[in-house]
Formats: C-alpha cells, structure tokens, sequence
C-alpha cells in the first residue's frame, strides 16, 4: 500500500467531533492499525475503528472509509403532573396525542440516529411504546428539563443530546437540525440552542416572550422577559425571540445538571442563563423556519388544544 502518514497529524488536523468508520480494518498493513490505535482516541469496533476526524480533511489510507456524525439523541421531557392541564403529553389532537407528534416531528429531524421521551409516569411510556416509539423511566421530582434529559442519558447512550420541548407538538424538524449542526462543526462548544427575529409589536412587551441578544460570534450574551436590547437609541436592529429548544454535548449536560442556580437564572426564570453565568458558550443559531408561530406553538391548557387545531385547520395540516 505504501507508506503510511501519521494519523494524528495528517488525518486529524483538528480533532473536530466528527465520527470516521473505517470498514475492512483487517486489509490495512499492520503498521497502520498500530498507528491508528495509538492515537488513543479510537476504540476499536467488530468491523472497524471509531475516531475523530476533521470533515474537511480528505484521507486515503487504503481502505474504504464511511464518515458518520457524532451519534445524536433526541430526548423529549415528558411530565405526567400539570398545574393547568394533568395528563397533558396525553392529550389528543385531532386524534393523535401531543407527546406522539412531537416524536414524529423529530423523528423527520436528518441529524438525529434516534428519539426517546423521558418520562416519570407509566402511562405515557406505554402510549409511546403503543405508536411504536421508545420511552424511559426518569424520577419524578426533577426540576428541570435539562434534568430530566441528564437523567435518561444514563440509559440511552449517545454523544449529543437534543432537548426537544414535550408541549410544542408542531415542531419544524429543520430547527432540530439547525441547532445540532454548530455543535457537530465546532467540537469546543458545549451547547445551542435557537432564536428568531420577533416581527409582532406586541411580542416585544410581552414577558411570555423570552428575548435573546447575541454577540458577533452569535454566542448568547444575555436573555430576559424584558425588551432587550432596550431602544435608548434609534438605531435599527433585530429582536430575537429565544426558541428553547436546546444541545448538549454529554459531558456538558452532566455538568450543567450539577451546577446549582445561578442569581439571574432564578431573577429571571430562564435556566440557560445558568450557562452564560457560569462563563459557558452558548451557541445561538438565527433559525430560518417560515411558520415559527405554527413550529413554536406550546400547548399549556386545553383552550391551547383547540387554538393548535385550528392552527392546524388554517393550514390544512390536520
């Protein structure tokens, strides 16, 4: 085959978080299987090898060579137990339950190997397990989302988790794949998530509406109910509306389930400014959804039901 390179060097400039198989691993000269396993950052597989690869590089090492993605879960939180409206990942829409489309919504997402819901009630793991999907047992007293997903990642395994809301059941499986995409690129972020500019006058008031500003990398710099940037100044910009929807790498989401809450966090009511006090990035990508009205819809009570379906209804969706 000839002379082989060094694999650290001339394959793995970078090191991004990108996944390269290697089949026909028993075809290469032993020189190169050496090499290749004393990198130390493969394991070795049945019909391969698992390492890090930077996708721009282009290899030729005399096998054929499959470049894979970092594997990515999608984990939807679903609690049984609601103030305004118990049993909610259960209730239909238009004959199909809230929990079910948001797991066919993600399952349509490119860059996601696999869906699981999180859940702490039985009912629901059997109402997902009934439409075909996959679901986990998680605690019932935690006290988050992000909590829940840490959770259920002892159980299922994977490299980057996506932290889809159970109440959005319209969601755009493209805004899946926008926040996955950063984290896939760049192996030192530790998290994404997603905004969008606010057309609607009454938004920028409105403390339901949570506002996001961004620095010039498109990092979060800070969230809040209130109008940010506030317009002290007549200067044209954009108003961005957080969409929480949110990436993790592993090893991030272990640490952020640990962190205790942070002064503004709990000022606010917004658990990703835990991240951005604790002096994480925070990657926010400006999505490019048409309808984000329809894809950013949550449901909280059953008049949410009807609005949905007849949202449904206007777009002949249902």
């Amino acid at each position: 085959m000839g002379r082989t390179w060094p694999i650290s060097q001339k394959v793995f400039p970078n090191r991004n978080q990108i996944v390269l198989k290697m089949a026909c691993l028993k075809f290469l000269p032993q020189e190169t299987r050496q090499e290749i396993k004393s990198v130390g950052i493969f394991r070795i597989l049945d019909k391969g090898i698992v390492g890090v690869h930077d996708r721009r590089s282009e290899i030729s090492i005399g096998a054929r060579l499959f470049v894979m993605p970092p594997k990515t879960v999608a984990i939807i939180p679903a609690r049984y137990a609601s103030s305004r409206m118990p049993g909610k990942p259960l209730a239909p829409i238009f004959g199909k339950s809230m929990i079910e489309r948001v797991y066919l919504q993600s399952a349509k997402a490119e860059k996601v190997d696999e869906v699981w819901v999180a859940t702490d009630d039985r009912r629901i793991v059997e109402a997902v397990e009934a439409f075909g999907g996959k679901a986990v047992m998680t605690s019932v007293d935690l006290a988050s989302g992000t909590d829940r997903v840490a959770e259920a990642s002892d159980a299922v395994e994977a490299e980057i988790y996506v932290n889809v809301q159970g109440d959005q059941p319209f969601i755009d499986p493209l805004m899946i794949d926008e926040a996955v995409a950063p984290m896939w690129e760049d192996a030192s972020l530790p998290m994404s998530t997603l905004v969008h500019p606010i057309h609607r006058e009454e938004d920028l008031q409105d403390p339901g509406v949570v506002k996001g500003v961004l620095n010039m990398m498109g990092e979060g710099m800070y969230f809040s109910r209130s109008l940010i940037p506030a317009p002290h100044n007549d200067v044209e910009h954009p108003v961005y509306e957080h969409v929480g929807l949110y990436v993790y790498r592993k090893d991030f989401l272990m640490t952020l389930s640990k962190l205790p809450q942070t002064l503004l966090e709990r000022v606010e009511g917004l658990e990703q400014l835990r991240v951005i006090e604790n002096g994480y990035r925070l990657k926010c990508v400006v999505t490019q959804c048409k309808d984000n009205e329809l894809s950013g819809f949550s449901i909280d009570t059953p008049e949410d039901v009807k609005r949905g379906e007849a949202m449904l209804r206007e777009r002949g969706l249902e």
